[in-house]
């Protein structure tokens, strides 16, 4: 089991997300009048800016893999990743790979469910809608202070194998990797990257 991790704190402030990075996710094109819901994201944005303080996330690097061909899966210490075909044989040359796990922590998420149980249904699924990007933004903060690391390091880079494309398989060991790593499992999230993947 992954034990050795770095661990990271953010208050929703440091992240910097904005309205602009939930339209979309919303189905609201540049141009497109997003009626109430500009309201809504306002009024969830200034909930975050002051309760949402306890986003957290892990890096570990490890270079305990294998590498499946057969059965297209890549194994990282005790965690087995679906990989398919062509991700397995791209990847079977990296000597280590970094993952990222994060949380938004728990007050997005009570927030979203209770202006759900309340009947504010818009409110709430755009509670949850930046739940997840809170999440990425938290991800993206961490990986590029890992990027400037490696690159003071004189490190060779790492490339990211987009999350859709690596299937984590659930299971006690990847239980037990969130509980570690993220000390929770509100929206919650990973990414992993590798160097000498191509």
């Amino acid at each position: 089991m992954i034990d050795k991790f770095s661990y990271f704190k953010f208050n929703f402030s440091e992240l910097k997300v904005t309205a602009s990075e939930i339209f979309p996710l919303l189905g609201f094109g540049p141009g497109n009048n997003p009626g109430p819901y500009e309201q809504y994201i306002d009024e969830v944005l200034e909930f975050a800016n002051q309760n949402v303080n306890n986003i957290s996330g892990s890096l570990c690097v490890s270079e305990n893999i294998e590498f499946d061909t057969e059965n297209n899966k890549i194994r990282v210490d005790s965690l087995f990743f679906d990989s398919g075909k062509i991700v397995t044989r791209q990847l079977r040359k990296c000597s280590s790979v970094a993952i990222f796990v994060c949380t938004a922590g728990p007050e997005i998420e009570e927030f979203s469910k209770q202006q759900m149980k309340i009947g504010n249904i818009p409110e709430g699924y755009v509670a949850d809608i930046a739940g997840s990007v809170i999440v990425e933004a938290a991800m993206d903060k961490i990986q590029n202070d890992f990027a400037k690391h490696l690159k003071a390091e004189g490190l060779k880079n790492y490339k990211q194998i987009q999350p859709w494309l690596l299937r984590l398989e659930c299971g006690r060991a990847a239980k037990a990797f969130f509980s570690v790593a993220c000390r929770s499992m509100w929206y919650s999230a990973y990414r992993i990257i590798s160097n000498d993947s191509y």
